[in-house]
């Protein structure tokens, strides 16, 4: 079996919520929902942290079996892509753990910190999609409350246009195509494909269907309180 590596990207900047990455979410740092969850996998066998910040360093360290993969601050800006930092951890965890020497073919699932409603469950299942499906890459997606195929482009001087066609404007929901968006959550691709095509989303793909409430992505302080109150409603019905 294909050896699967786990990457956790976390910058220490953060332009909506300082300091996002190590915040406090129901008593531990938001990354630390990441790490168990992947930790607690049946399918993940390394675990790796990518970042520039030594405070989130001190948090991440506290788990024996998280590699932590200190990032260049030219891979930590606004505009750096994640491709480019998860490219430089992996590399740089396989030349270490390996010594340069018969290093295995792998995948990647990338688990981005912000998502902490993600459960291990989630994570075993779109794995086992992924391996039991003839694809090169699998997505975790949502369900898109309102569909794209009734858009229209507003045009800069007014005119709207539909972003499909006009007859998808006056069809009915059931019989639109499903539309799906990505959630952020998962995301599972080859390595040497992934490098080659610089892509987390590599042909053939399949998307692991996740609910909104899983979903919660937290980019905003309005986010993060929806997460709490999300994650102390668990914990209210777990104890009735």
């Amino acid at each position: 079996m294909t050896m699967i590596i786990a990457v956790i990207p976390a910058r220490g900047g953060s332009k909506g919520i300082p300091k996002k990455n190590i915040i406090d979410l129901c008593g531990k740092p938001l990354i630390c929902h990441t790490i168990e969850a992947a930790l607690a996998s049946q399918h993940i066998d390394y675990v790796i942290v990518t970042t520039d910040c030594d405070d989130i360093i001190s948090v991440v360290q506290s788990y024996e079996n998280v590699f932590v993969i200190k990032r260049p601050d030219n891979l930590a800006t606004d505009n750096a892509l994640t491709y480019d930092a998860v490219r430089h951890g992996v590399d740089l965890f396989l030349k270490e753990k390996f010594l340069n020497m018969n290093i295995p073919l792998c995948d990647i699932i990338l688990l981005q910190p912000t998502s902490p409603l993600r459960q291990t469950q989630h994570i075993d299942e779109a794995i086992l999609l992924y391996q039991s499906s003839d694809v090169s890459s699998v997505m975790s997606v949502s369900l898109e409350e309102h569909s794209s195929f009734k858009n229209l482009i507003c045009h800069s001087d007014g005119r709207i246009t539909p972003l499909f066609t006009k007859e998808h404007l006056s069809m009915p929901r059931q019989k639109l195509p499903n539309v799906v968006r990505q959630n952020g959550a998962i995301y599972i691709v080859d390595y040497q494909k992934f490098s080659l095509e610089q892509s987390f989303y590599i042909e053939p793909a399949v998307g692991y269907m996740m609910d909104s409430i899983s979903s919660v992505d937290i980019d905003t302080p309005s986010d993060l309180m929806h997460a709490k109150t999300l994650l102390q409603c668990d914990k209210i019905s777990e104890t009735v």
